[in-house]
């Protein structure tokens, strides 16, 4: 049963169709036929033109299952459509894999609430991590009300950096963790096409490391950036106006704060990711978020098209900002 914004594409994609030379016929569900790789290309370029960009697809019982985005005059909407046979060798994409950076009380929580929510229609499968994995001493109730100073002790940040040997080894066992995740956790769950959002990632610690109490070298700080397990992230780089922040959360000074914002704006420039400022409303955050993901999932999926034989459709003027993450 297909829902009515489903039902609504598959009659704005039969009108799309016919109008290029193909067909979409219908039985229990649609299928798409006489559409060879023009066709495609002209196809979704004209449903992009309506506001309607194919982000996704899976194989579905014996058919596809599409993910689709309505780019609309606010929050996009997200949704599924169930696909029969096709004459068109849709590609198998993979999940989705976010991380969300920036200061204490920009809103990164309340943020990716919103984000997994509206997501959910396409990525039924969602898991959330903070900033690490924590397969290796993952964090307890114990742990947030403990005053140990030792290895297992966590962060806070008011509290003094560890010694130079106890934070390097420390930093090897978050390398650990995010060796371990990789292989356990995120890399399957990404290949069954679920969505991996991480509030807080690795990076975090180039901008903050006080709040992480590390205190050995910094050169090794990106260094071990660079050896972590690489798999395509999406990065989402979060700002707002410092009495915006600090009336939120007063953890750091203003200075300390100002310095936060510049390094994470440095940051989202080499990243080549999404910057979004959070204090005009959280509708707004939302919006410009939702959109610059559906962006780079429509680029992805042409990219994937390209894969299987049929080339990628131009993107509208409105698509050109895609935004294409550098590896983590």
């Amino acid at each position: 049963m297909q829902s009515s914004a489903a039902t609504q594409f598959v009659e704005h994609f039969r009108r799309c169709a016919g109008s290029v030379g193909a067909r979409l016929t219908y039985d229990e569900r649609p299928s798409l036929e006489a559409c060879g790789a023009a066709e495609l290309s002209v196809l979704l370029t004209e449903l992009h033109d309506t506001g309607y960009s194919i982000i996704g697809s899976r194989p579905h019982r014996t058919g596809t299952r599409l993910g689709v985005m309505h780019a609309t005059g606010g929050i996009p909407e997200f949704f599924n459509v169930e696909m029969g046979r096709s004459s068109v060798a849709f590609p198998a994409t993979e999940g989705l894999f976010l991380a969300f950076l920036g200061p204490d009380g920009v809103g990164k929580t309340t943020t990716v609430d919103g984000v997994m929510a509206r997501l959910k229609p396409i990525f039924e499968e969602q898991q959330l991590f903070h900033w690490r994995p924590q397969l290796i001493k993952p964090r307890t109730q114990e742990d947030d009300v403990g005053n140990s100073s030792g290895w297992t002790a966590i962060n806070r940040h008011g509290d003094p950096p560890r010694g130079r040997a106890l934070s390097v080894m420390r930093l090897g066992g978050v390398y650990a963790d995010y060796l371990v995740g990789q292989r356990r956790l995120i890399r399957p769950a990404l290949d069954r096409g679920a969505l991996v959002v991480f509030d807080r990632y690795y990076h975090d610690i180039l901008v903050d490391s006080r709040r992480y109490r590390y205190g050995g070298p910094q050169w090794l700080l990106p260094m071990m950036k660079h050896f972590l397990p690489q798999r395509r992230v999406f990065f989402v780089v979060l700002d707002a106006d410092e009495r915006v922040i600090l009336s939120r959360k007063q953890e750091v000074s203003l200075d300390e704060l100002r310095a936060q914002r510049r390094k994470y704006a440095e940051l989202a420039g080499a990243l080549h990711c999404l910057h979004v400022r959070t204090d005009f409303g959280l509708e707004q955050t939302l919006t410009e978020v939702l959109r610059g993901i559906g962006q780079h999932l429509t680029h992805r999926f042409d990219e994937c098209l390209h894969t299987v034989g049929h080339p990628a459709h131009v993107l509208a003027p409105a698509a050109a900002s895609v935004t294409v993450p550098k590896s983590a």
